[in-house]
């Protein structure tokens, strides 16, 4: 019986290496010739995908429709990707139907003649346009997966509300949270993570300034002012009203014709006493320094 066994299983092996070859092949014909609908594609994105020259790997997962140029970019990418709309959602509950994302994992050279031109902010290491997110692979994986969690925070706010939530509070809300879930992913994978700015923090900006802020500024000090200003505004009112409470206030902005300011003094009761601790911990954020 000894012989028979070890016969059979190596036949069920083999059958099953087989089959997993059969599986690969179909796959990797599929990842090669661009795979997934490509129908909802916009025409910066079939741009990429054409000066890519057809080198394309192409995975599906629940949420996204990814693209790299090789195995490892195209699985990193993936997993970081649903692992941050997973958090995403957890922060910004919601509908999430509708179409895809699709992630495109481009190297520097592409980058700096394809896509730079189409970078409003003209500094930034990656793109998000509705549904689609383009992002340079350059530096580590765990660099790469902070840039993704941004940008599906990005992704997941149009998914909710369109192009209708202010600059200040889409970027504030990328910032904070996408920082937040790349902290999370970073301890999930066991990386050292470390945030760059500049050496000098930023002046505290007049928050009515701040909030008339219709486009992003140049690239430079005013740039990564803005920025930082709007991350910790955002961290501020997420850490009195509550992260899970923070939807509430995007939608009430968003959806309403209240100010920012009256909707917390109208819907969460803020006194001047609340105003000013907010105004205490904005520029705490923004210096890094705690109480005395």
């Amino acid at each position: 019986m000894g012989p028979y066994l070890n016969s059979k299983r190596h036949v069920v092996a083999v059958a099953g290496i087989v089959a997993f070859l059969v599986v690969m092949l179909g796959l990797w014909i599929v990842l090669r010739t661009g795979g997934g609908a490509a129908d909802d594609l916009s025409p910066f994105a079939r741009k990429v995908l054409k000066m890519g020259r057809g080198d394309w790997l192409c995975a599906e997962s629940r949420h996204f429709i990814c693209y790299a140029s090789d195995a490892s970019h195209l699985a990193a990418i993936q997993n970081a990707a649903e692992f941050a709309y997973a958090r995403a959602v957890e922060f910004l509950p919601g509908a999430t139907g509708g179409r895809k994302g699709r992630i495109f994992s481009v190297d520097e050279e592409m980058w700096a003649r394809v896509l730079r031109k189409a970078d409003r902010r003209r500094d930034g290491l990656a793109i998000q346009s509705e549904n689609e997110i383009f992002v340079m692979q350059s530096g580590s994986t765990a660099d790469v997966a902070v840039r993704i969690a941004h940008e599906v925070v990005h992704y997941r706010v149009w998914q909710l509300w369109g192009s209708l939530v202010p600059v200040w509070l889409d970027e504030g809300l990328a910032g904070c949270l996408g920082w937040d879930i790349a902290e999370a992913y970073r301890l999930k994978m066991g990386w050292q993570l470390s945030r760059r700015w500049g050496d000098a923090p930023p002046p505290v900006s007049d928050l009515a300034k701040l909030m008339k802020t219709a486009d992003y500024p140049a690239p430079g000090p005013e740039a990564e002012a803005f920025y930082r200003q709007s991350e910790a505004l955002v961290r501020a009112i997420a850490r009195n009203i509550g992260y899970g409470k923070l939807h509430h206030f995007v939608a009430g902005v968003t959806e309403e014709t209240l100010s920012w300011d009256a909707y917390l003094r109208d819907r969460f009761g803020f006194s001047e006493y609340d105003f000013r601790w907010l105004a205490e911990e904005y520029e705490r954020n923004l210096t890094g320094k705690e109480d005395d």
